[in-house]
């Protein structure tokens, strides 16, 4: 299903982030920061025609498809409930935490070649897919959760959120009959942990993920 490009390029760039983390009233403890790469001669997957006939099936280039930019916030929040109101001696810890990842990618240049009619009247014609979105990357990671800790037992139950994202740079709509290209749906889901440790040396853990079935 793939080719590769017998004249791939290797793949340059830079990238810097920054940000602040600190611990407020020692019950919220937090982290922000804000990144950017930029990242040339990416190496990725167009869908071309076999042949370049629209007529045929299609398979997966891998290519150098242009330059991309990557920028956003990243955030940890962790709320310390029962601390905050002095139980924590004797019911344990209470925790409250969420992640927030705000996510902009997309190609600053990228070139490629569309093909119209079919064989053998075939006419080429170049266009820049500037601003499409960078293939398997959402707009946003969050996740939302609570956990327990009292003594050597602890157990967390957490919230996952994903927003949708597309399998190729052409951000193809429609999924291919083969589903190697199109657009994946976001998705939410449920996941169960616990641990228990024992003799200062050994822990117990267990869980379940997608605790809900969600599908």
């Amino acid at each position: 299903t793939d080719v590769i490009d017998k004249d791939l390029r290797d793949a340059d760039g830079f990238n810097f982030d920054f940000g602040y983390r600190g611990n407020i009233l020692g019950w919220i403890n937090f982290d922000v920061s804000y990144f950017y790469l930029n990242y040339n001669n990416r190496i990725g997957s167009i869908r071309k025609f076999v042949n370049d006939d629209p007529t045929q099936n299609t398979y997966l280039f891998r290519t150098n498809l242009g330059t991309t930019v990557h920028k956003g916030i990243e955030s940890f929040l962790d709320l310390n409930l029962s601390k905050a109101m002095k139980v924590n001696q004797q019911i344990g810890d209470i925790q409250f935490f969420t992640t927030l990842s705000l996510i902009d990618a997309q190609y600053t240049d990228f070139k490629i070649t569309q093909t119209t009619g079919t064989a053998p009247n075939i006419q080429l014609t170049e266009s820049n897919l500037k601003g499409n979105r960078v293939e398997n990357a959402p707009r946003y990671i969050h996740n939302f959760g609570i956990t327990w800790s009292y003594k050597h037992f602890s157990s967390t139950i957490q919230n996952r959120r994903t927003g949708m994202v597309y399998s190729d740079a052409n951000n193809t709509e429609t999924p291919t009959s083969n589903g190697v290209t199109g657009k994946l749906d976001g998705y939410s889901v449920y996941d169960f942990s616990i641990e228990y440790a024992f003799l200062e040396k050994f822990n117990l853990r267990g869980g379940i993920n997608n605790l809900s079935n969600t599908i």
